[in-house]
This record gives C-alpha cells, structure tokens and sequence, in this order.
C-alpha cells in the first residue's frame, strides 16, 4: 500500500525522494526494443552502454546530491550526471513515472528538437520497479495530533459477527491508545475529538498522554453518525491550539455511514465540506474504515475526506498494525512507489 503526503510541500520531497531511490535501484538489466525504422544495429553494443550506465548511476552518491540540493536543480543535476558517464556522441531519454501518484515525475533527455535521422542506433527499455527504501525518520518534527473516534451504537458489536466477545469499540481504544504511547510526547501534542448523534471534543491537543489515553477509555457507544460536526469540533481545536511550527494530522475512523445532523444525504455533504476546510488548514487527514464482515461503512466518503491515506480494516485486530504504517508515513518523508523507467539510448552512424 501506497503511503504517501499529498500537500504541496509535500510533492517535491516525494519526488527527490523518489528519485534518489530510484538511483540506487537503477542497476536493472536492459532488455533491448529495436524499432524497424533504424537498421544495422550492432545490439550488443547499444545493451552495453545501457548496462553500464546503469550499474553507474546506482554506485553513485547522488542520494545525497539530491537531497542536499536545496535549490532545486535534481533535474539539471542528474541530466549532468548521464551526460557524463555517456559516451559523447549519445543521445538518452529517461523518464520516470509514479504509478501512486498516476504522473510522469521526471523526463531527462538531450535529444534536440529537430528529427534525428533514421540511421541511429536505437535501444529502448523498460522496467517496473518497486521502491520500498524509506528516508530518515524525522524523531525531532513536532506533531500536532487529532484522533476522530466513532463511538456510535454500532461500535458495540462484535469486531467480525454479532457473537464476538470483544466488541469494536474494545479494539478501537486499544488501538487508538497503542498509537498515543508511540508517540514522543515530549514534542508532539494529540487531542480526541468523538462522534454519535452528537460529536464531543473529549480532550484538547496535550503533551498530557495520561489524559489523553483516560478520555478514549471513557468512550461509550450509543446513537448515530455524525462525522461532520466531529471533523468541526477538529478544525476548531487546531485554530485555537495548534502550534503553527509544527505538523498537523488527523486519523479518522468510523464503521458506519454518516447520517447525523439532519440526513444521510445532508450528513455526507456536510462531512465533505468540513474535511475540505480541515485540509485547507495544512492539516493531512487519514481515514480508517472498520468492517466487521459486511463492510457496512461508507468507504466512499472515507476515500473522498482523506488527503493522505485510506485503510480498509477487514477486522478489528489488524487496527494496532493501521495506526502504526499511519504513524510511519507521517514521520517519514517518502516510503513506497511503483515506478516505471523507461530509458533510450542513441548512437549516430551505422555498424558494419
């Protein structure tokens, strides 16, 4: 599962992220595609120079020549870098496309606008690689936390049938205060916000876990779904206590359907509106579905709220496991992605 920050000044740390990872995984095998158009290719040799280049780049330190570069320059920077491990009279496209975030991230080419002409010895490639090597945990980033738990009538039964002896609201505050005691308190504040018929703000952003972990063991369910007032109940307590040098985030999870205030057309709207002004406010908002067998719950809605990530809880116990890869991706810069290389490299002249 893809983890991954959606806001803009989390885009281009993705994408020096990603490509420095990809640097280090670039020692691939090329497999050659040779175009009719251009004859007398000697393949071997063309399979060499894309072998080669690629065993280089991935020994290369440019890990850290991207990340360091606080000016911008990744792109003329790794352009600089094939340009001087090709031969000279070669031309080379490389492009890079995140298959997360569904864009090309990168196209690094010195091929001129004019065509070329047809007696180019061409070898093309292309490979899918999984990128699973995270940056540097940020242990010092202050955090500013909100938990919106559900404590509707729902939660009171069984976590994966109505027989269960620990009902979902039993696995929804162990899990939820596994992740308060994960937290360095010492610079990071959280805060619980619940909903029923009604929403409650049950603790005000703290560096106190004790009060926090009291007021999610006071949770009882009862009455419907209100995510809307719930998410305005968040807004508000970052207005009024978030630190504005720290990080904002907020984890949501529900079983149900918003259907409070008023109606379930009008409850769904309203719960949109509000997680779009919490988004506007910097803050990056995680949506936790909790199925009990049926899936019952809206994962449209949850899926639409979200700006940094969706989880699907087939079953209660996989919660602790949930709230932990949400604390990873928001303590780390970048993680996963499925990236396409496609890499072409061109020679003049023909071979005998």
């Amino acid at each position: 599962m893809g983890l991954k920050r959606i806001d803009s000044r989390g885009q281009m740390r993705v994408v020096e992220a990603l490509l420095a990872c990809v640097v280090i995984v670039l020692g691939f095998t090329i497999s050659a595609h040779f175009s009719n158009s251009y004859l007398g290719v000697r393949r071997g040799e063309m399979e060499d120079i894309g072998i080669n280049v690629a065993g280089l780049l991935g020994s290369q330190s440019l890990l850290e020549k991207v990340l360091e570069n606080s000016t911008g320059t990744w792109e003329q920077d790794l352009k600089s870098c094939l340009e001087s491990l090709l031969p000279v009279d070669t031309y080379y496209e490389l492009t890079i496309k995140s298959t997360l975030q569904d864009k090309y991230i990168a196209n690094i080419s010195n091929i001129p606008g004019e065509s070329l002409t047809a007696d180019m010895n061409t070898a093309s490639a292309q490979r899918v690689i999984t990128v699973t090597l995270p940056m540097a945990k940020n242990e010092t980033k202050e955090l500013d936390v909100m938990l919106i738990l559900d404590r509707s009538g729902s939660m009171s039964e069984g976590a994966t049938g109505p027989s269960d002896p620990n009902k979902k609201i039993y696995y929804l505050k162990n899990a939820s205060k596994h992740f308060v005691n994960l937290l360095n308190t010492s610079i990071t504040k959280v805060g619980v916000t619940s909903f029923s018929t009604e929403a409650s703000l049950d603790e005000h952003l703290t560096n106190n876990s004790t009060a926090v972990l009291e007021a999610i063991d006071s949770l009882t369910p009862n009455g419907y779904t209100n995510i809307g007032d719930a998410i305005k109940l968040t807004i508000d307590e970052f207005v009024q206590n978030g630190r504005g040098d720290s990080s904002w985030a907020a984890v949501l999870i529900s079983d149900g359907e918003a259907n409070r205030p008023y109606n379930e057309t009008y409850a769904k709207w309203y719960a949109e509106q509000q997680a779009e002004s919490l988004s506007g406010l910097g803050v990056a908002i995680y949506t936790i579905g909790l199925g009990n067998g049926t899936m019952n719950f809206d994962q449209t809605l949850l899926k639409q709220i979200q700006t940094d990530g969706y989880y699907y809880a087939p079953s209660a116990e996989v919660l602790d496991e949930i709230y932990e890869l949400i604390l990873l991706d928001i303590l780390y810069h970048a993680k996963f992605d499925i990236l396409v290389l496609e890499l072409t490299v061109m020679r003049p002249g023909t071979f005998d």
